[in-house]
Parts: structure tokens; sequence; C-alpha cells
């Protein structure tokens, strides 16, 4: 194999270490350290003609690793061109970067360890990863271009595990970490002809299938400061791409160009691009619990770090343009802690709108309409976009107001024709069903396709059960079960129901019923009760499953429970069918099932 191809950009001066070689990007402080070190006579000649119109940035560093030129799997071709494009991109933003292309695994691991001993505390960090990722039981390693896979177990020692690298990373107490993973393309293991690996693929049971999965699986339990983001959604592949980059990395490197935007929102424009050059079937994901906004171009006068404050934590909605940490789901949002927090920030920051809009949602959720109607107002008059939404909400409910959709429907539209993607869907959802307006199925695809640009996930499936009852058109259930699968990857849980009823009747594609109670399976976890009935009729009649009257009475419990009268008749009959012992375990399901859920 050819020795790796690094590319070295400069030298950092590190405090008790002297110099340090690596590929990090210039900047002016490590620059006058240097003539300072090397030139003494330049120093007061450069500070003079250099230093002035220069921006400063806090200490930002990038660690960017691309691997095409693999010994013993498929080749690929992008990896180190988009590692290079990144690169560069983050070099001109007020990275020190550090570049290293197809490593072996011994380079791989030393490239971590060397970027994590030099960055220091409360500075941001940017990790990029391109090449190839396998997941498998729940992990996910990112493949060096040395590895050498001939059975499962090699798996450990074939590169670096990506949840491993983000605990070392956590490690460093940045303030801010940002891990991007290109590594969802075709599975290598596919490829390779071992005689050991075919019999292990061949010898793995239903359930071990699915832990060999295509693409990568989800990264769970980031701390707070953290955004992962992987080109494409958990469980999918991603396109290498036709050009020199792949359709992520090329979005992405625009994206983050943008003067004066968060770095969510470059990942939200990122998602939205991609999303549209491939036609809708590359769906970028990310989950942040970033606390504070960090602008990587900001524009004149524009801070580049905001902090999220207590109100902002308890009560930021997640479709807010101008959010700034982690979002609040409606049913999650806690008045008793919000309320509290966003007066005080209100009063602390008069002249910031989005802490009365904050406010005005924690009103809305303790049912303080009159409060929540007052607080927008206010919002509104200061230009809040996202206050307009909130007062058609309260319109549309009825709380502190007469309910009136008309004039929800006009604060809706005045948000959703400036971009705000849950009114756009509100929009769509008026013209479906004739709230505020005559019914239009033309309109409702209109609106309900701008929030589809934007990823929104609940217009996706609105559209695809659009296609599949041919409201506004012929019926069509293949595109139908596309965009039940794109809203799936985003996370609806009521796309996951559409979904899995389309492989269960054959809906556009063919029948799968082990498909089916998986999907039904991922809702039900997500609390919905059309899931807990599919499933527990399932798995009373073996459909994709055992017959199993004790999971069947599991599930047709939870549903009972939501008020399902149906449900409730079928459980009598068939706990009467179940010994003690079953009994006593269907309790015991139940009690851990409640655990889970509220303890």
């Amino acid at each position: 194999m050819p020795e790796p191809r690094k590319e070295t950009r400069n030298v950092m001066w590190t405090a008790g270490t002297g110099f340090a070689w690596g590929a990090r990007a210039v900047t002016i402080d490590n620059l006058v350290r240097r003539l300072f070190w090397t030139a003494p006579s330049l120093v007061l000649f450069f500070l003079l003609v250099v230093i002035a119109p220069v921006q400063a940035y806090a200490e930002r560093f990038a660690l960017v690793i691309g691997v095409a030129g693999y010994d013993n799997v498929t080749p690929l071709k992008n990896p180190v061109e988009d590692a290079r494009l990144i690169a560069r991109t983050l070099d001109d933003v007020g990275f020190e970067v550090s570049l290293a292309l197809d490593t072996t695994v011994s380079e791989f691991h030393s490239e971590v360890e060397r970027f994590v001993a030099l960055v220091p505390e409360n500075s941001t960090v940017l990790v990029y990863f391109a090449g190839h990722g396998i997941q498998y039981a729940g992990e996910n390693y990112l493949i060096a271009a040395d590895a050498k896979i001939e059975s499962l177990s090699d798996l450990q020692g074939a590169g670096v595990s990506a949840q491993a690298l983000l605990k070392k990373l956590h490690d460093t107490n940045a303030r801010s970490l940002v891990m991007v993973l290109d590594a969802c393309r075709n599975n290598p293991l596919e490829e390779i002809e071992s005689a050991n690996l075919s019999r292990a693929i061949d010898g793995l049971t239903r359930d071990s299938e699915a832990t060999l999965g295509k693409g990568l699986a989800r990264i769970s339990g980031n701390r707070p400061g953290t955004l992962i983001a992987f080109s494409t959604a958990p469980g999918e592949v991603a396109f290498d791409g036709e050009g020199l980059n792949s359709p992520y990395t090329h979005a992405l490197a625009t994206s983050i160009r943008n003067k004066g935007m968060s770095i969510e929102r470059v990942f939200k424009q990122t998602r939205s691009t991609v999303v549209r050059n491939t036609s809708g079937y590359q769906v970028p994901w990310e989950n942040s619990s970033l606390l504070e906004s960090l602008v990587l171009l900001p524009n004149e006068g524009q801070a580049e770090i905001e902090k999220a404050t207590e109100c902002d934590l308890a009560a930021a909605h997640p479709a807010d343009p101008d959010r700034v940490g982690p979002s609040v789901n409606y049913r999650s949002l806690d008045p008793q802690r919000a309320i509290p927090a966003c007066e005080v920030a209100v009063t602390r920051f008069p002249q910031n709108p989005r802490f009365k809009a904050l406010l005005a949602r924690a009103y809305d959720r303790a049912g303080r309409g009159q409060d929540a109607f007052r607080m927008n107002e206010l919002a509104m008059t200061e230009g809040y976009l996202a206050a307009w939404h909130n007062q058609g909400n309260l319109y549309a409910k009825g709380l502190g107001v007469p309910q009136d959709y008309a004039k929800a429907f006009e604060f809706f539209r005045y948000a959703a024709e400036r971009g705000h993607p849950e009114d756009q869907h509100n929009l769509g959802v008026a013209y479906l069903k004739g709230r505020g307006v005559e019914v239009d199925f033309s309109a409702a695809r209109k609106w309900f396709g701008r929030a589809t640009d934007q990823n929104w996930a609940a217009s996706i499936n609105r559209l695809g059960l659009m296609n599949q009852l041919g409201h506004g058109g012929d019926p069509d259930p293949l595109t139908a079960a596309f965009l039940f699968q794109r809203a799936t990857n985003l996370g609806d849980r009521n796309a996951m129901v559409n979904l899995a009823n389309s492989y269960r009747y054959g809906k556009g594609i063919e029948v799968n019923h082990a498909r089916a109670v998986g999907l039904f399976e991922r809702s039900a976890l997500l609390g919905t009760r059309s899931a807990f009935m599919s499933l527990a009729i399932m798995y009373a009649n073996g459909e994709g499953v055992e017959k199993d009257a004790l999971t069947a009475a599991f599930w047709y419990t939870l549903a009972s429970r939501e008020g399902d009268e149906q449900a409730l008749s079928e459980l009598l009959k068939i706990k009467s069918t179940l010994d003690d012992a079953q009994q006593q375990e269907l309790r015991r399901k139940i009690e851990d099932w409640d655990d889970r859920q509220f303890g």
C-alpha cells in the first residue's frame, strides 16, 4: 500500500511543548507567536500592517479524515476530495485544521490521540470523517484504509468506533462539539469474498441480521453541547456522488460559508439541499444538544456565540428559525420550569423579543391564554416570526380568545410565507380539512410541499397520505410509500404506522409482515395508539411473528388504556386463555413499560 497522503499547512505553538507539527490552519494568534520566536524584529511591522483588518475567532479546532484507497474492500471515489474540501472550508472560517488522508488503523488511532491531546478546554471542536462505515450490534465503525475484515469479530480492529471517538472528544471538555460522518455508503461487508465471513453471514439469525445493517446506527447518549450529523438518516445509505465530492459534503461546504448563519441552520440548509439534489432519496440527519448558538461567519456586529439561557432550554420551539440551543416539544414543555425562567429572561433582556415569544409558549402550555396572547403581541410588535405562529395556535385552540380558524389561518400564513415550516404545514392542514378556508387539495399539496422542502416530517407524511388516497390527483401508493419512508427517517411516528401498513397490506410495495411489525414497534415506543392495536392483532394472529397470546395481551392492554374499546374487548377474551404464570408475566411487562415511560 502507498504511504498515507497527509497534508500539512502550518506549525502551531503549544504551551510547554514547543512546536507541534500538524495540518492546522493559520490564525493571527499563532502567526504572531511564530514570528515572535523566529524573527522578533518583524513583530512590530506585522502588528502595524496586518492585524487590524482581520476577524478574530474563539478557539476552533477540526480533525478531518478522508479514506478512499482501501486495500481489502472496494475503494471509494470521493472521500479524499471530500476531506480536502471540508478542510479548506473550515480553514477559511477560522478553524485550526488537522487533515489526514487514507489513514491506516494505527495512524487513525494516532491522529485521534494527537488531536485530543492538543485541543484546549472550552474550545469549539469539529470532527469530520468520510469513508466506509459499518454498523454492527448498534455500534458504528469508521473503517481505516488497511482494514482486513474476514469475520464480524474483526470489526473492532478495523478502524475506530464512532462512539469511542465521541467519548474521547468529550474528555477534552470542549465548549461545543460537532461530529460529522459522511460514512454511510455501501456496506463493504457485502463485497468481501471471505469464506469465513460468508459462513458467518449465512448463519445469522433474523435478529442478528437486524444488527448488521446498512448505513450507520443512531448515536445516542451524547452529553449537552454536542451536535452529531450523519450524511443520511440512521440505517440508510448515502450517495457517493458523480463529481469530485459527495452530495452531502458539497452542500455542507457551501452552507458553512454563509454569513450570519448558526451551525444548526447550516446543517438544516445542507439537509434541504441534499434532499433536493437527490430527489428525496437521501435525507441527512443530525441530533443536537448544543447549548449555545455558534455562528461560523458572523455578520458585522453579530456575536459569534450566544449561549442558551434557562428560558431557551425550557421552552425553545423546534421550528423557530431563530432558536438558540436544543428544542422542546410542546408535550414535553414543563410550565413550572419554563414560566419563571422566561419571566426572568424577559425582565433581564427587555429588548430581545425571543424571550417574549418563549414566555408566551410557556403560558400557552399552562393554559394561560390571555397572558400568552398579550406576550405574543409584544413579540410581534418587535418582529419576532415565531410569535405569529404562537398567536395562530391560540386562535386555532380558542385559548384566551374565541376559537377562530380564519384568524388562525391569517397568522399561520404570515409566518408560512416567511419560511416557518410548521406554519407551512398548518396551511396545508387548513386547506386539506377546510379550517378557515375552503377545502383545496391543490393548495394543500403546495403548502405541504413547501414544508417538505424544509424536511418537516409531518408534511412529508401528509403528502404521502394524499398520494395514497388520491387527494388532488390519481392514487399513487408507490410515491406514498416513498414519502412515508422519508418521514420515518426523520422520526415521524405516524409515518412509521403508515409505512408499516403499506408493508402489511402491499400498498405500492411488496407485502412484508416482518418489516411491518418492526415499524409498528418503533412507533409504539413513541406512544402511538394505533401501533399498539396493530401489534396486538399481528401477535394474536401470527402475522410476521410467531403467535404469542401474552405479547398480544400486552399490546391490547396499552391500546385499551388509551380508550380503544375494541382493544378492551379483545383483551378480556385473550386474558381468559392465559394461565397464572402468564398473567403474572403480563403484569410485570406492563410495570416495566410504565417504569420506562414515567419512572
